[in-house]
């Protein structure tokens, strides 16, 4: 997977979401990711809008 959101950080944290939400398609967020606070502030920075 090639991305680009400017910052490197970003980029490995979308990469590792993408991959826990394939791996663990059927089941909730919560349940998806445990803890999901590194989900949550991804989704929440204003970089990637």
């Amino acid at each position: 997977m090639s991305l680009n959101l400017g910052d490197k950080r970003l980029d490995k944290r979308l990469k590792k979401i993408v991959s826990v939400m394939t791996k663990r398609g059927g089941t909730s967020l919560p349940d998806r990711f445990g803890n999901w606070s590194g989900a949550y502030r991804f989704f929440k920075s204003e970089s990637i809008l």
